[in-house]
């Protein structure tokens, strides 16, 4: 599932091929994918707006118009957005429409768990838990003591907590792997046991490790219309994420998997306490 850097990533990318775009045609929309509004006509909503920003929220993406409306998209596993310049079939199409440019949108999504959300102007987040969600990597809310008085009492896995979104928004999978091993944690430690210190390192190191992947991540509109938006640029730079069995890049010790609440996690037993 594409993380932060990937999701911004995405919205730096197509941007300036969707502002000011109107929507002239509405050429199909999958049932399914709309998870509000339900059971309405979402292509007379869409058609005739105008697109005027694209923000990001954690991992979701919030599609502006002029109108104040807004188009609330959620990749979730394998869901991707393009904007072409001529229209074309593609199986596992679920949304497809024309730009005042003559461009074409499109949302494709294999596995079907993708969705978006149709909020009117004046109506709150809260229909898709936005307003829940923590504080970003790179928002001076986020501090070492932010972390240790969120989570102090809190036996769960670090793991669990670095991807529960009402804490910190935008880690998933991949990232909290990284972000525990440049902080020398282990995925399967308690909050509680953790120290002040350590959750000072590990709101150090989730900005750091963002950033850096935000970086690495950033792709050209050529990159990203030649790939079909299926590929990353973040592979090589991942130091244990998927790495089981494979050497540690900084002691050489050999890393380990385990299962952390239903998912997968990489870690250094030598570097990670």
């Amino acid at each position: 599932m594409p993380e932060l850097p990937e999701v911004e990533s995405i919205r730096r990318v197509l941007l300036p091929d969707i502002q000011k775009r109107r929507i002239e045609k509405i050429i199909s929309v999958s049932p399914h994918l709309f998870a509000y509004p339900k059971n309405e006509d979402i292509a007379s909503f869409l058609c005739g707006q105008i697109f005027s920003d694209i923000q990001r929220k954690g991992k979701y993406l919030l599609f502006i118009f002029e109108s104040g409306d807004r188009l609330i998209v959620h990749l979730k596993m394998t869901g991707r957005l393009l904007i072409l310049p001529f229209e074309e079939e593609e199986k596992h199409t679920h949304l497809l429409f024309k730009l005042s440019n003559g461009s074409f949108f499109k949302f494709i999504d294999t596995r079907k768990l993708g969705r978006m959300w149709y909020i009117k102007k004046g109506c709150r987040y809260s229909l898709l838990g936005i307003e829940k969600l923590g504080p970003e990597p790179f928002d001076d809310a986020l501090c070492g003591n932010y972390l240790f008085e969120k989570l102090k009492a809190s036996k769960r896995p670090i793991k669990s907590a670095l991807m529960d979104q009402s804490v910190v928004s935008g880690i998933g999978n991949i990232y909290s792997d990284e972000v525990l091993n440049a902080s020398g944690v282990l995925p399967s430690r308690r909050c509680c046991d953790i120290q002040a210190k350590e959750y000072d390192k590990l709101a150090y190191n989730i900005r750091y490790v963002l950033g850096f992947f935000l970086e690495k991540n950033l792709i050209t509109k050529e990159e990203y219309i030649k790939t079909r938006a299926k590929e990353y640029k973040n592979t090589p730079y991942i130091k244990v994420y998927g790495h089981d069995g494979l050497p540690c890049p900084v002691c050489g010790s050999i890393l380990k998997k385990t299962v952390i609440s239903g998912r997968s996690s990489c870690f250094c037993p030598s570097c990670q306490k």
